[in-house]
C-alpha cells in the first residue's frame, strides 16, 4: 500500500464517527509504529515495531468494529480491506504465514469494491514478496502473474513492481536469465 494512503486512513476516523479517544490513540500509533516502504530495507530487524503497529492495527479493526465477521457493509469493506493489507504486512515482516490469509482479505475486500479495484493487484504483489522471502517460488511467480493480470495497462506502478517481483523470485530460484528479462 503507497505511503499517502496512512492520509486515507487517518481520514477514515471521521468516517468511522467514533469520538472515542481509544481510536484516535491506536491510530496514533499506529503511525508512528508502521515504517514506510522505503524503511523496509531493515524490515526484518524491526520485529518490535511491526508488532507495536499490529496491536494498534487491531485496536483500530475492533474499534470500527471490522473484527466482526458480519461486519461487511459496503462502508467498512474497503477499510477493512487497508486493515487487512497493513496487517498482512506486520506479519509478513515478522516472517508469519498468517499474512496470507490477511492479503486474502483484503484483495477480497477491495475486489468488492469498484472504487478500490485497483488495490487487488498491489496485494498480489506483496504476497509474492513473502512467498520469495519463504522460498515458496512457484507461489510467488503465480501471485505476480495474477497481479499482471489484473493491473491495468496504465498503471505503470503495480506493473513495474510486480515484474520486480517477478524478477526476484527467478533470481532466488538461481534463473538470472529470465529473471533479467523480468526486471527490464
Amino acid at each position: 500500500i503507497a505511503v499517502n494512503d496512512r492520509r486515507e486512513l487517518g481520514a477514515l476516523e471521521a468516517e468511522a464517527r467514533l469520538g472515542d479517544p481509544r481510536f484516535s490513540e491506536a491510530l496514533e500509533r499506529f503511525h508512528a509504529s508502521f515504517p514506510t516502504r522505503y524503511q523496509w530495507q531493515d524490515r526484518l530487524e524491526e520485529h518490535d515495531r511491526w508488532l507495536l503497529a499490529e496491536e494498534a492495527l487491531s485496536a483500530i479493526e475492533s474499534l470500527t468494529g471490522c473484527d466482526r465477521a458480519e461486519s461487511l457493509d459496503v462502508q467498512q469493506g474497503p477499510l477493512r480491506g487497508f486493515l487487512n493489507a497493513y496487517l498482512g504486512d506486520c506479519r509478513a515482516s515478522c516472517g508469519d504465514g498468517a499474512c496470507l490469509d490477511h492479503y486474502r482479505v483484503a484483495r477480497e475486500r477491495f475486489a468488492d469494491s469498484e472504487e478500490d479495484a485497483w488495490g487487488v493487484p498491489y496485494i498480489w504483489t506483496y504476497e509474492a514478496d513473502f512467498c520469495t522471502q519463504q522460498g515458496r517460488l512457484e507461489d510467488a511467480v503465480a501471485a505476480c502473474l495474477a497481479a499482471l493480470d489484473l493491473a491495468d495497462d496504465a498503471d505503470e506502478e503495480v506493473r513495474a513492481d510486480s515484474y520486480r517481483a517477478w524478477g526476484d523470485a527467478l533470481w532466488s530460484g538461481g534463473d538470472r536469465t529470465r529473471a533479467w528479462a523480468a526486471y527490464r
